[in-house]
Parts: C-alpha cells; sequence; structure tokens
C-alpha cells in the first residue's frame, strides 16, 4: 500500500487521486538546475503534445523556462513564464504563439499545463493550443496565424538537436520550484484528457493512455540517482531523468543533486512550503521555498508558511545554518498582524528564539519572554517543532532532544508528555487560532532550511533519514512524537464540503453570469441547485441591486416585486423587474409593475451578474412565537453551510432571536421591510468587542458605536440579539436578517490589516476562494465601499474587475490597480498599492468569502 493510500486508509476515506505523479523533481534557479537530452534522429516535428504538472516558487527577475529547445531561429521554440508579469508565452524566436492574461502568482499549489501542437490543420488557430488545470487559453489568432502561417511547417521541438527541462538553451533563465509527470507525445496531438480529469471540480493527474512515439517519453521522478543515462536508447531505470514510458528517452541531469530528487511534494500531496506571497521583503527564498535567508531591515524578515491549521498535531524541523539566532514557532494568522518587530512581540504569536550571544536562548509569546527555556542551537543542529493544536500547546527541541521549561533537556520525559496530551512542559499553553508556522529574523542576518515532511536531508545537508509520521507519511530526520503529522494536504483533515465528501461548494453557493432578454417570464438556469437568496446586479450600466430569497416569497408577474437593494434604504418592491420561481437549477425573473423599463434591474438586454445562495429550499426549519421582547421570527437554517434567513418581527427592545446555525453567526445583514431603513451589519472580526459596533451597507461608512444595535451582546451558538435601533428592532415592523457562520474550508469572515503596499497582504481562507466582498472597517482614515470580487466575472489573475455592494455603479476594472487582487489555492493576496478601497497601511479591514474549493485539494490559480 503506498503512503497516500495508507493515509486515505487511516482516516477513514476514499482515496480522492489515481496514484499518479506520486514524486516531484525540485528545481532551483540560483543553483541552475535542468534536465537536457538531445534525441539521436528528427521525430514529427509538426504534431506532438507535451503535459507537465509544476508547482512555481517565488516571483523572479528572471524568465523561468518549463521547456525548450535551441535557442538560435527558426528552430527555438520555448514554454516559459515571463518575469516580472507572470504570464505564460509560449512560442518561436519569432514571437508568442499564446501570451496569457492569467498570471501565474499561486505558490501554494500545483498547476497542469497542456501544450499541443499539429501544423497539419488547415485553419491556423487550430494548429496550437494550451491548456491550464483542464481548461483552454485564450488562443492569440494574431501570434498563431503569424507564426505558423503555413500549413505542414515543421518547429523545432523533435529535431535531433538540444532540448531542456527547466532552463533555456545557452542563456540563464531557469525553472524555479517543483515539476511532477511530465510527458510528451511524439506524432500525436492530445488534449488535457489524456493527462487529467476533473473530479467534483478539482484536475487530477491520470495515467497516460498514449502511444509515445519515436521521441516520447515519461518522467515520473521515481529515482533518486543522477547519474548520466549510459546512452540514447539504453535502459536505466535508476536515474532521476529515466524515461518510464518504454521509449527509454532517458535525461541526463544538469546540476542536480540527489536531494533534489524523489520529492514528497506532488499534485496529489501538496506539502507546507514557507509561503513567497506572505513573507516580508527582507526574506530571500530559495530551494522550493524550503531554505530563507534572513536578512537587513531590523526584524523586518519574518517568514510564514503556506499552511495554517486550527485543530490536530503536527510537527516540523528547521536547521540553523549560521550561528545568528532567530526566531521561530507559529502565529495565529486570523488575527496577527505583520510587524518589524521581535519574535514573539503580538499577543498572537508564541515561539523560541534560538542561540545567539547575548540574549541567549528563550521563549516569546504573549509579549512576555522568558529566557531561561531551552538549550543554545549551533549551527548545523536541526531543531524539532510539536503542534498539538487541540490541547492549545507547542514544544520545541533539538537533536532529537525535546526541552524542558526549566531550560533542560530530557527527551523521554518530554516526548511522553507531549504524546499524552499533557502541557507541564510546553513551551506555550493557549495556543490558539489559525495556526501557522513562522521564522523572525532577530539581531543578525541567519539562513535557516525547513522540513515539513518532504526532505529530511534539509536541500543536502545532511544525511537524509527516512522517519515518518503516524500516517507513513514524509520524510523527516527524527522521527515524530507518535500521532503527530507532517503538514501536507493528505494529512488535513476532510472537509464537510469539499470534493471528496458528499457535499460540494457548489451545492451552496455559486455565481452566474447571464445576459438579460426582452421576453418575460425568462428562466436563468446553470446555478446547480435550487436558491434561496439570490442577489443580482446589472454589470454594464447604472442600476441598483436586487435582492430576493425564498423566506419573503416571490411575485407575480405584473406585480411589485420582493427586491431589496443593498445600495438602497427603500422598502421591499421597487416595481422594476422581479423574481417570480426558485427553481431546481435557478430562478424566474418577471416584468415587475412599474417604470419605463420595468426589467430594467434584473432582465433587460443586458449583462448580469447572479449570487445564488442555498438555505432549506424555502422551507422553515423554525417558527418562534413573540416572548416578552424576543421577536416573533421564522427561521429557514442551513447549519451545514452556515447560512439562516430570518423573518421577524420587531419588539422595539432588547431581544433574541434564534438563528439555527448550531455555530456563533460571523456576520448579519438586516434590513427593515416595512420603512425605509438603512440596512445594519454585524461582523465578528470588525473590532476588538465587536457587539458594540455596526456598519451599513448600503453606505461606504466605517465602524459606528451604538449599543442600540446589538445591545452591546455577542452572538451565541444559538441566538443574536437585536435592540432597539430602527434598523434592526422597531415595534412591529418587519424584517429580514441574513446570518453567517464560518464553516471550514468553505466560507470564512474575517479581516486584515493593509500594507501599503504593491505587494499586498495576504489573507488566508484556507480555501481557493470564488467570491469575496471587503470592506474598510477602521476609522483612522477616508471612508470606502464595499467591493464584490468572483471567479465568475474575471476567472483568472489578476482580478481587477468589482462591484460595490452599496452604489448603483457598473462594474469596474481598476487598470491601475486600485483595487486589484489575486486569488489563489489557500486565500487572496492585495494587488493594490497604499489605497484606502482595499490596501491602505494600517487600516483594518473586514471580508466575507465563499470557496471554489478547500485548500486540501485546491489546484493553483
Amino acid at each position: 500500500m503506498s503512503l497516500l493510500q495508507n493515509t486515505m486508509a487511516k482516516s477513514g476515506t476514499v482515496p480522492f487521486y489515481n496514484e499518479v505523479g506520486t514524486k516531484s523533481l525540485r528545481f532551483d534557479e540560483g543553483s541552475s538546475t535542468s534536465l537536457a537530452r538531445t534525441p539521436a534522429a528528427d521525430g514529427n516535428r509538426r504534431t506532438w503534445t507535451w503535459s507537465a504538472w509544476f508547482k512555481r516558487d517565488q516571483l523572479s527577475s528572471n524568465t523561468q523556462m518549463l521547456f525548450s529547445t535551441s535557442q538560435n531561429a527558426p528552430d527555438e521554440f520555448n514554454i516559459l513564464i515571463l518575469d516580472g508579469d507572470d504570464r505564460m508565452a509560449v512560442g518561436t524566436a519569432a514571437g508568442s504563439l499564446i501570451l496569457t492574461s492569467m498570471k501565474f502568482r499561486d505558490f501554494s499549489a500545483w498547476y497542469h499545463v497542456v501544450a499541443r501542437m499539429d501544423t497539419t490543420q488547415g485553419t491556423a488557430v487550430n494548429r496550437f493550443k494550451l491548456y491550464i488545470n483542464g481548461v483552454e487559453t485564450a488562443n492569440d489568432t494574431n501570434g498563431v496565424a503569424s507564426i505558423i502561417s503555413s500549413q505542414d511547417q515543421e518547429l523545432g521541438i523533435n529535431k535531433a538537436a538540444s532540448h531542456h527541462i527547466g532552463k533555456r538553451q545557452n542563456d540563464s533563465k531557469y525553472f524555479g520550484g517543483y515539476m511532477s509527470d511530465i510527458n510528451f507525445v511524439d506524432g500525436t496531438s492530445l488534449g488535457p484528457d489524456s493527462f487529467g480529469e476533473f473530479k467534483n471540480g478539482i484536475w487530477i493527474p491520470i495515467v497516460p493512455d498514449v502511444t509515445y512515439g519515436q521521441n516520447g517519453f515519461r518522467l515520473d521522478f521515481l529515482d533518486n540517482a543522477v547519474d548520466a543515462p549510459t546512452s540514447e536508447g539504453t535502459e536505466d531505470t535508476d536515474n532521476i531523468g529515466s524515461d518510464s514510458s518504454g521509449e527509454h528517452n532517458n535525461w541526463t541531469s544538469v546540476n542536480i543533486v540527489a536531494s533534489d530528487c524523489a520529492i514528497l511534494d506532488t499534485p496529489e500531496n501538496n506539502f507546507c512550503t514557507l509561503d513567497s506571497l506572505y513573507k516580508q521583503s527582507s526574506s530571500t527564498l530559495s530551494e522550493g521555498n524550503l531554505k530563507a535567508v534572513l536578512t537587513s531591515g531590523g526584524n523586518s524578515a519574518r517568514t510564514p508558511s503556506t499552511f495554517a491549521v486550527n485543530s490536530g498535531k503536527w510537527y516540523w524541523e528547521v536547521r540553523q545554518s549560521s550561528a545568528n539566532r532567530f526566531g521561530m514557532g507559529v502565529f495565529d494568522t486570523d488575527k496577527y498582524v505583520m510587524t518589524n518587530e521581535d519574535a514573539g512581540s503580538d499577543a498572537h504569536e508564541w515561539t523560541f528564539v534560538t542561540d545567539g550571544g547575548d540574549s541567549g536562548t528563550g521563549i516569546a509569546g504573549n509579549n512576555s519572554v522568558r529566557p531561561d527555556y531551552g538549550v543554545e542551537v549551533a549551527n548545523g543542529e536541526v531543531i524539532m517543532v510539536a503542534l498539538d493544536a487541540d490541547n492549545d500547546a507547542i514544544w520545541f527541541g533539538k537533536e532529537n532532544s525535546w526541552f524542558n521549561t526549566d531550560g533542560s533537556s530530557d527527551s523521554a520525559a518530554v516526548k511522553a508528555e507531549i504524546e499524552g496530551g499533557t502541557t507541564t512542559n510546553a513551551a506555550h499553553t493557549g495556543v490558539t487560532g489559525n495556526l501557522t508556522p513562522v521564522f523572525i529574523r532577530q539581531t543578525s542576518n541567519d539562513t535557516l532550511i525547513v522540513n515539513f515532511g518532504q526532505d529530511s536531508s534539509f536541500v543536502g545537508t545532511e544525511t537524509a533519514a527516512g522517519n515518518t509520521d503516524s500516517n507513513d507519511v514524509g520524510d523527516f530526520h527524527y522521527a515524530p512524537p507518535s500521532g503527530y503529522l507532517a503538514l501536507c494536504t493528505a494529512n488535513l483533515p476532510e472537509p464537510t464540503i469539499g470534493p471528496n465528501s458528499t457535499s460540494q461548494a457548489t451545492d451552496y453557493f455559486n455565481t452566474v453570469i447571464y445576459t438579460g432578454s426582452a421576453s418575460s417570464p425568462n428562466a436563468i438556469t446553470g446555478v446547480g441547485f435550487q436558491p434561496d437568496w439570490v442577489w443580482i446586479k446589472k454589470r454594464a450600466a447604472d442600476a441598483s441591486h436586487a435582492i430576493f430569497d425564498s423566506a419573503r416569497g416571490v411575485t407575480a408577474e405584473g406585480a411589485a416585486n420582493k427586491a431589496i437593494g443593498s445600495n438602497r434604504v427603500d422598502v421591499e418592491g421597487n416595481g422594476n423587474g422581479g423574481l417570480s420561481a426558485f427553481g431546481s437549477d435557478g430562478f424566474t425573473l418577471v416584468d415587475g409593475s412599474s417604470g419605463s423599463y420595468p426589467r430594467s434591474l434584473v432582465n433587460d438586454n443586458a449583462a448580469y451578474v447572479a449570487w445564488n445562495w442555498k438555505a432549506n429550499g424555502g422551507t422553515a426549519t423554525a417558527t418562534i412565537s413573540e416572548s416578552g421582547d424576543n421577536p416573533a421570527a421564522v427561521v429557514q437554517a442551513n447549519p451545514t453551510a452556515g447560512f439562516s434567513i430570518i423573518t421577524y418581527t420587531g419588539t422595539g427592545d432588547a431581544g433574541t432571536i434564534a438563528h439555527g446555525l448550531g455555530a456563533v453567526p460571523k456576520m448579519m445583514m438586516i434590513k427593515n421591510r416595512d420603512v425605509n431603513d438603512a440596512w445594519a451589519v454585524y461582523h465578528g472580526e470588525n473590532t476588538s468587542a465587536p457587539e458594540t459596533d455596526y456598519l451599513v451597507l448600503n453606505d461606504d461608512a466605517v465602524t459606528a458605536d451604538a449599543a442600540t444595535y446589538w445591545a452591546d451582546t455577542a452572538p451565541t451558538s444559538s441566538v443574536f440579539t437585536v435592540h432597539d435601533a430602527h434598523s434592526v428592532n422597531a415595534d412591529g415592523e418587519k424584517y429580514v436578517a441574513y446570518v453567517f457562520a464560518d464553516v471550514e474550508g468553505y466560507s470564512k469572515f474575517g479581516s486584515y490589516t493593509g500594507n501599503g503596499n504593491a505587494d499586498g497582504t495576504f489573507v488566508f481562507t484556507g480555501f481557493r476562494p470564488r467570491y469575496i466582498m471587503t470592506k474598510l472597517a477602521s476609522d483612522q482614515i477616508n471612508a470606502a465601499n464595499w467591493q464584490i470580487y468572483d471567479t465568475a466575472r474575471h476567472p483568472s489573475n489578476v482580478i481587477p474587475t468589482y462591484l460595490f455592494a452599496d452604489s448603483s455603479g457598473a462594474e469596474s476594472d481598476s487598470a491601475s490597480t486600485y483595487f486589484n487582487l489575486d486569488i489563489v489555492s489557500n486565500g487572496f493576496k492585495l494587488r493594490a498599492g497604499n489605497t484606502y478601497g482595499v490596501n491602505q497601511l494600517g487600516a483594518t479591514y473586514i471580508y466575507m468569502a465563499f470557496a471554489e474549493a478547500p485548500f486540501k485539494y485546491a489546484n493553483a490559480r
């Protein structure tokens, strides 16, 4: 049984993957690593296919080459990622066949690329196609037509000349990161379904069922020897460049060492690395983001990692490669603000500070430092970390000995404590939140190498040991404590909503873009479920938002509709087009009762976007009678998706309403239905005491303080409280409330602090978002709108396209990067400068986000 199958068997889940691409090869740009091969004879230079999985390590000032042949025109052919712009270009010396608009800036997960050539095609645009994660990219018609201008044209690929993987011929353009399961098919042009398949929306590898042809090959990187193949066409089964296709077209390694080979980080089991999206500028990463050089700028070289966990038991290792002291440990990625201060200076950071002179060793966290913990760590020694997120504790040790709290080492006793769940000798207790490993420069420059379970040699500086975790996964220098696991996706808990579960994210939330119709009624489909909350916005013109829900009901054609606008204070029903039915795959739109353009909000001949959520199919889960000052309410709750719709009648004084979610709500949006009144919004991460504050959905104003909204009472897992503000609880008036709770891997309602930089704040959500809405919360700067982004309107990075929830304005495209962001496999990254809209330096923003896929399974974006 394989390691991955064994992990799945122990967790009691059905294997999601096909056991393909189970090892990878690490390429390091600074070490000039590559693979090389010169075919003995020409193959088919008109028709071929190249496929590979790759995981980038970071942005580079140099062009990074995936696959190339001769640098001399007319034979040059390159598949590359452009420096600075991070787009993929495929072309020849004459120019690009395709230059993607997509930017490849997700460094936490894996991409798949398929390039197919067939110049025998009569139509020029069909002669070359490029696919990313199973989806064809936009074809640059002019590029293909001008470069492959003649049918049956021969290009440099498959010529009896030097070919390279990971570099450009005679050039310093190298790739940095990992590659896995590289295939080349000589003589056949194939689509991505020959190498992968969609499984509940996730693109995963399959065993290629192809005829490789004369110069075809498959590199699965299962071996770790780096000696050159004996000769072309000779079997060589123990070389990292050996061809497993049966064609014996082996490759020679260049500057690759044994520690680069047979890496466990793969498309089927993605390992934690240092995070180049999250790090501060004074940290330089290399070796597949396992090595960090922390330099200059005081303590500004903070370097977090790509995973965050809030449960389970986890183990990792760090090798100090220089004698200066540094800090290491974890912080709560939901609470911590990246600063230039010492390790442990924040209440949400828990660290161990290594040796380095006068300050000695010690632990730091919760704004306090204790200098008597542990023993000095010398250059070249391996530090061990054990994090028990179930018991809120963390331990440190070195060279296979765990530290006591009295400063000594007692490996056996402390290890027994770690394994037993007691915390007497823990470096820190009270370690809570979404915890991510972090490394901090202290007083001097430092170099460190991490191992989250993928490389016990620490990129060749130690002898590989091969110790596995309790799931038989990983490659550690020392044996992890029993019950502790490597930080990899195979070990992450199975999300309730996810591609290997009975329910998917698209069962509860989806975005649909559609073009309205001149006819009424007009059925809109493609939602994938029967929605209960539909939020519609015209994209290309000024028009109010229109929100409908199954709790308030539908309207007949020609009648005043049930729409309420997120940008308006009006009561429900403005007459300009309505929703008459919630269907099994969407909804039906009809003409309203008034206005010269009765369809103008939802159904004229224009482009629209509709965001759709599922509650309980329009059926109430609870009906509540008025009791004292507690309002009468009808509740339609979906605890699985953390969403409920509640209609209630106000009482005029502080009272509670049951929400039915079984979890503490993190966000609530409430609207008075009977009179013109502003929206009221509660957000659980708005301030340190969110129950004392409120925001207004139809306004760009920042947070305000008023006990009249929530009675200064935080919601609980069963009820929320409303006081006597007219926006939430006027006596006898009717309201609708949309209430949300976090669901791991599916939804998140958090906050972040802007850094005022074009290399903006990174926000960890634990999933690849499909929808994001942000809002400035703090009041030290100008007010700012509620920004809405989604992947349906802009399916690739960067996302410059946004709508304002508090404005009727048309969709905007921020060519000046004013509101730009990237959506990635584990969150989102701001790409705006010092703008109050999304990234003002020091400002606090709140957000709501819904998933496309949990990070455990997400493809890179």
